[in-house]
């Protein structure tokens, strides 16, 4: 086995060793050299190396017809193969392909003693690391495709939840529901220039609630992300062990993964959104979307690799990522106010912040007065009342938790990998 690992093929860098028995001459022959060993008794451990080079030139040591790699193996299926293990070791093939290139890479051994390699830099982890994924990703262009081919999919189902829902312009912003109490009934007549008993509106004079449809184009962005991110890591994780001997860094193997995952989610919330702000009649503009919607991507990929970190099993991931999924719906502020404990549990989701950024764009865009607006966000969702600056907001917000997403995902892959080397 020693003498297996000194024979590197073209670099000491780029060595494969692969064990394959009965090959046929396609594959016997794309090998650059292949060692053949063979015992005298199958019951005995252990084996004695018969040759050991390029395989053409095997059949003319064992003297069999060219391309008939059957007829070499056949030579040594006897029940003496120490003849030819003997005229092996004197032959000059033993010297070229065995004792001089053994007699090098003990050298080459002694040197890296001398001079041991040194371990390239985070920085340096990160370029390579990414570099790899990113080829991985374009190489599985299929795959791709398919994920897009889903974006341009829910792009169009987002549509559905625009609703036929809309308030008169006067009265924007009320409780207008028969069942419930009148929240705008004790105003003064000229609040927010309604007058006391509305005439009855023209349809077009009706303003859409914009959080439904809002928020069906808000999870079409959050969850392929999420769910993706959260098989990346767990489904690899044998794949990470091994490096990790080898001496990858788990911090650059965790932002490089972030870094791809981040890459391939913009693009799919682009098309998402393309498609779906168009057809919600959302007002705003399409650029502050997209900022909302790369902010979104990264609080989703963030969440998803804190979730693949922590599960032990590839299925578990989907289990959690409902889990997760569930509460984004329910404390977003689109189903009902946000008051009390509810309040308080929003503030741990993506959606939350990111619907109201969307919503608090589309009022700043619509014809509508100072009053009309902070009336909606008082009686409706439950948000705060500051419009000046949401996408500022939103930011401050996610960027914090996607960052202690990824901080989690670092210490849950260390203190794993902690385990398995103690365990």
């Amino acid at each position: 086995h020693r003498d297996l690992h000194s024979f590197p093929t073209r670099r000491s860098s780029d060595l494969i060793i692969v064990t394959i028995h009965q090959p046929d001459v396609k594959d016997f022959e794309k090998f650059h050299q292949v060692a053949i060993l063979a015992k005298n008794n199958p019951s005995r451990t252990g084996a004695r190396l018969v040759y050991f080079g390029p395989p053409r030139t095997s059949y003319g040591f064992f003297g069999t017809r060219v391309a008939r790699p059957p007829d070499v193996f056949s030579c040594i299926d006897g029940p003496n193969i120490d003849p030819f293990a003997d005229r092996y070791r004197a032959s000059v093939l033993q010297k070229v392909f065995v004792d001089a290139r053994l007699q090098k890479d003990l050298s080459a051994e002694a040197r890296e003693r001398r001079h041991p390699p040194r371990r390239p830099s985070a920085v340096r982890q990160f370029g390579t690391l990414f570099s790899r994924l990113a080829q991985l990703r374009v190489s599985q262009w299929r795959g791709l495709v398919l994920l897009f081919a889903v974006a341009l999919l829910l792009g169009g189902l987002s549509q559905l939840g625009k609703g036929s829902l809309g308030h008169p312009r006067p009265a924007f912003g009320c409780n207008i529901d028969d069942t419930g109490p009148d929240e705008c009934a004790a105003e003064a007549a000229n609040r927010c220039n309604a007058p006391p008993d509305p005439p009855r509106v023209i349809e077009a004079d009706r303003i859409p609630d914009p959080r439904a449809g809002l928020l069906s184009m808000l999870m079409a962005v959050f969850l392929p992300p999420l769910v993706v991110s959260a098989g990346a890591l767990v489904s690899e994780r044998t794949i990470f062990r091994n490096e990790a001997i080898a001496g990858v860094r788990t911090g650059p193997y965790l932002l490089a993964r972030f870094f791809e995952l981040f890459i391939v989610g913009c693009a799919f919330m682009a098309i998402v959104l393309a498609i779906a702000v168009g057809g919600l009649e959302v007002a705003g503009s399409r650029t502050d979307f997209l900022e909302i919607g790369v902010a979104v991507v990264a609080g989703a990929v963030a969440l998803g690799l804190l979730i693949s970190a922590l599960v032990p099993r590839a299925e578990l991931a989907l289990w959690a990522v409902n889990l997760i999924a569930v509460p984004q719906i329910l404390f977003a502020g689109a189903q009902s106010k946000l008051i009390g404990a509810k309040a308080v549990l929003s503030h741990l989701t993506v959606t939350r912040p990111a619907l109201e950024a969307m919503v608090k764009l589309d009022l700043l865009a619509r014809d509508l007065s100072t009053c009309q607006r902070e009336r909606y966000l008082r009686v409706w969702p439950g948000y705060s009342h500051e419009l000046s600056h949401p996408l500022r907001d939103l930011v401050a917000t996610l960027a914090p938790f996607a960052a202690a997403c990824l901080v989690a995902a670092y210490v849950a892959l260390r203190v794993r990998g902690w385990r398995e080397r103690r365990f």
